[in-house]
């Protein structure tokens, strides 16, 4: 955090001092992107720049570029550069002090004299008689001693171009990508992410040119050019990758870098724009393992234990920014660890630490743990392994033997502990196990086994020889009636028939058994098995006599047989052929006969045409020995018809009718419209037939001569004949019938009438008729011309003539016709009133003419109607 004022440009800053050096003798990082470099651990500083608390604050003074920055209230502020040109402050002083002249009413502009006047972006000042174009007082601070209309040094926000005038200088500024405010001249501070060895940061860059210039030519953006310098890294942007609003992205370590975006419009103006940025790294180092637990014992004969640094390197760490210095930075707490003087375990917490150069910190903790591990050591001998006989009767055996002891190095003299402490040994094997433990749990160990044989089996009996008959052998017989004794427990006993056990080994006792025995005679052997694995045995024997009934083989399933109905004609009646896999018998005294019946009787043999109405067929199979013994199966024979019948479908599968006077429907028949009649037949004979109309009507049909009749109404009705055999096979055929209505509807009610007007009015009143209309099927609507008739009838009429038109219209689209004619007239004549004189008018006829002009009254006329035609004659 100290600020280095001054730094040669050949050497290096390293803390507060300045040191002729290599970078590598820095050692750390270098930062050389300046005039001078700065060693710096990790924090590239310009020198190093403490974290901030905001993200505006610096520090006072920082050196960048040669030029001393001032810092206040976290804002870069460079110094103020002195003045070194000559001129006049003022331009009318300066134009005062000017020599050249021009004609009197004539401007100058750059010592040009000319009669055109001033132009944009310069002002008049009047000199004797004629004017100096001067630049604008606004833009420029110093005037040329020589020219008025030239300028030396520009207003804050103005450039001086290369025809010395003042232009405004362009604009540039940086922004974090999403924000608003401007970067320039800011110093801004931000965390490294976690699990990132970067922090990137997005920029955005904004130029624009001054929209007009004085001189009138257009200023544009010529260049842009963005420099990011950081640790150990450059990142420039030039004109060919730049334009406004450009987004750059910039994933910088820890340290500061700085941001400088350059914008040069086409005048040759230039405008800078400069921030700091701090990547601050926060996190921790990563323990990627701790320690190694140390689990060490005591050395021989002691009760402490070294705990050494051996197993250092198991301590292993990384850092995303700092992955090189922490792994020398590892360090842990070891010490001399003794173990329990009671022999037990002694655990201590071995604390380990690791930092960065952030001052970022990570611990773990991992334990050491110290034992006795050496065991006791016997003293005395162990006893030796031994075999003896049983003392007969008793079931064990003598064996003396003496308790064994133990010495431990830490608890000393420790008695044995057995599991056996008796000098008498049962019968069998007998493994003795002696330990002597410390108080650390290590253990000494003596083992010996004793074995006392026995030699006694148990006494088993089994019952005499017999026999037994059977009609069907094998035959399952009991295995009973057999003991077994014994001193020892009889843990297992066993039959066998013929060498063959009877049960599995799952089966312990195997006492009250059973098994299948075949003809003959059977061995049946017994065993018992004691404790001591000793066997006793005795057997018999069991003589099976066969007095079965012969066998019937290829009885197990049914035969059955498909009557195929394709394969026959009409003709061929209603047998099948069926056949079924041979059946035989079998004895062992040999069969004498073998025969089939059947029922319904008449079938004994295979194969055979079997009649269909006989079906379902019950067939037996009888078979008799020589003995006399008969055994049979019996199986059923179903015959299945799948033919269907045989139709004869004649005439055509569609007629037309048109409805009968007067009549809805129309009546067709075999007799007078030569309707199809339809004859079946089938194999079986037997048939059920049937017509069947849709929609439904009154239909009949004759089956003897296959005459059909029936009232069809209007539109489409389906004749469908049907015909199905016993077993319900079934054929049909079909034809449609169409009917036509062309009767147009009957109108009743469409008269001529004649209406007096009301007395007093010109009008009268009209009543409405009351129009029907009557169908042979069915009338779908009337309706009337004009549709509106408000002002025709129900109401007062006016004096004249009228006619309504009606239109009856049935389902079929027939229609009729009628009209109802009226008309209202008035019940007097008008009365005439005249206004002329009682005497005959006489005018001479004009001077030279023939004729002249009569002018008389008019008449007066009264009508009751007030509706009437004057004429004259």
């Amino acid at each position: 955090g100290t600020v280095i004022t001054t730094v040669n440009d050949a050497q290096w800053g390293v803390g507060v001092s300045c040191a002729s050096m290599t970078p590598t003798s820095c050692g750390l990082v270098n930062v050389s992107a300046y005039i001078a470099a700065f060693c710096v651990n990790k924090r590239a500083c310009i020198p190093s720049i403490p974290l901030a608390t905001a993200p505006n604050v610096c520090p006072g003074t920082i050196r960048l570029v040669g030029v001393n920055y001032t810092c206040a209230n976290g804002t870069l502020t460079p110094p103020t550069v002195p003045d070194t040109t000559t001129g006049c402050s003022a331009a009318t002083s300066c134009c005062a002090t000017s020599t050249p002249t021009c004609a009197a009413g004539q401007f100058m502009l750059g010592g040009v004299c000319s009669s055109t006047a001033c132009p944009s972006g310069t002002v008049g000042v009047v000199s004797g008689s004629f004017t100096y174009c001067t630049v604008d007082p606004n833009r420029c601070l110093l005037y040329s001693a020589s020219d008025c209309s030239t300028c030396v040094k520009c207003a804050a926000g103005y450039g001086l171009t290369a025809d010395k005038r003042c232009e405004r200088l362009p604009t540039v500024a940086t922004f974090l990508n999403g924000t608003t405010t401007p970067l320039c001249g800011r110093s801004l501070t931000a965390a490294i992410p976690f699990g990132s060895s970067t922090r990137t940061w997005v920029f955005s860059l904004n130029a624009s040119a001054n929209s007009f210039t004085a001189s009138g030519v257009a200023a544009y953006i010529a260049t842009m050019s963005c420099n990011i310098q950081g640790p150990g890294s450059a990142i420039a942007y030039s004109n060919a990758t730049l334009q406004t609003n450009k987004i750059m992205s910039a994933p910088l370590p820890e340290g500061s870098c700085v941001l400088t975006c350059t914008a040069t419009d086409n005048l040759g103006l230039v405008n800078t724009c400069m921030s700091i940025h701090y990547s601050q790294d926060v996190e921790p180092p990563t323990i990627v393992s701790c320690l190694a637990p140390f689990n060490g014992s005591t050395s021989a004969g002691q009760s402490v234990k070294w705990a050494n640094e051996t197993n250092m390197n198991s301590f292993q760490v990384s850092d995303f920014v700092d992955s090189v210095n922490v792994a020398n930075a590892k360090s842990c707490n070891l010490t001399n660890i003794a173990a329990s003087p009671t022999g037990g375990l002694n655990t201590v917490a071995i604390g380990c630490t690791v930092n960065d150069y952030s001052g970022n910190v990570a611990t773990c903790i991992t334990t050491y743990t110290v034992r006795d591990t050496e065991a006791p050591v016997w003293t005395t001998g162990c006893p030796g392994n031994s075999s003896i006989a049983e003392i007969p009767y008793t079931g064990s055996g003598p064996y003396p033997w003496v308790l064994p002891v133990a010495k431990d190095n830490v608890n000393g003299v420790i008695p044995a502990s057995c599991n056996f402490s008796n000098t008498d040994f049962p019968v069998g094997f007998t493994l003795v196990v002696c330990t002597a433990q410390d108080a650390a749990k290590n253990f000494a160990r003596c083992v010996f086994a004793v074995t006392v044989t026995g030699n006694t089996p148990p006494n088993v009996t089994c019952p005499a020889n017999f026999s037994i008959s059977s009609v069907a052998p094998p035959i399952v017989v009991p295995l009973g009636n057999t003991t077994a004794n014994d001193f020892f427990p009889v843990i297992k006993t066993q039959f066998f028939v013929d060498n063959d056990p009877v049960c599995d080994g799952s089966v312990q006792f195997c006492n009250s058994s059973s098994a299948s025995l075949a003809t003959g005679t059977r061995i049946i052997k017994f065993t018992a098995t004691n404790s001591l694995g000793l066997v006793g045995s005795c057997t018999y024997s069991i003589i099976v006599v066969d007095v079965s009934y012969p066998k019937i083989i290829g009885c197990s399933s049914t035969p059955s047989s498909t009557y195929n109905q394709i394969a026959y004609t009409p003709s061929s009646g209603s047998f099948a052929q069926v056949t079924w896999p041979a059946i035989t018998a079998y004895s062992a005294k040999g069969i004498q006969s073998s025969v089939y019946t059947s029922s319904p009787a008449g079938y004994t043999s295979v194969p055979v045409f079997m009649n269909w109405y006989d079906s379902p067929i019950t067939m037996t199979f009888t078979a008799t020995d020589t003995a006399g013994f008969t055994n049979s199966c019996t199986f059923t024979v179903t015959i299945i018809d799948l033919i269907p019948p045989v139709m004869t479908c004649t005439g055509s599968s569609t007629w037309a009718g048109v409805t009968d006077p007067g009549s809805a429907t129309w009546f067709g028949s075999t007799a007078s419209n030569s309707l199809p009649q339809y004859f079946a037949a089938d194999n079986l004979g037997t048939l059920v037939r049937r017509y069947i109309t849709t929609p439904a009507i009154a239909f009949s049909y004759t089956e003897a001569t296959g005459a059909v009749s029936g009232y069809f109404p209007v539109g489409s009705t389906t004749v469908l004949f049907n015909a199905t055999d016993v077993a319900g096979n079934s054929a049909t055929c079909s034809y449609t019938v169409t009917v036509t209505d062309n009767q147009p509807p009957v109108l009743a009610g469409c008269t001529t009438a004649v209406y007096n007007n009301t007395p007093g009015m010109a009008t009268g009143f009209v009543p409405c008729p009351t129009v029907t209309a009557s169908d042979n099927n069915l009338v779908s609507s009337i309706t009337h011309t004009p549709a509106d008739l408000s002002a025709l009838c129900g109401t007062q009429v006016p004096i004249g003539k009228y006619s309504i038109t009606y239109v009856a219209t049935d389902a079929s689209g027939n229609t009729a016709k009628c009209h109802f004619n009226y008309t209202v007239q008035a019940d007097s004549a008008p009365t005439i009133v005249s206004n002329l004189a009682t005497t005959n008018i006489v005018v001479p006829v004009d001077a030279g003419g023939n004729s002249t002009i009569v002018n008389f009254n008019p008449f007066t006329v009264t009508s009751t109607t007030g509706n009437f035609v004057t004429s004259y004659s």
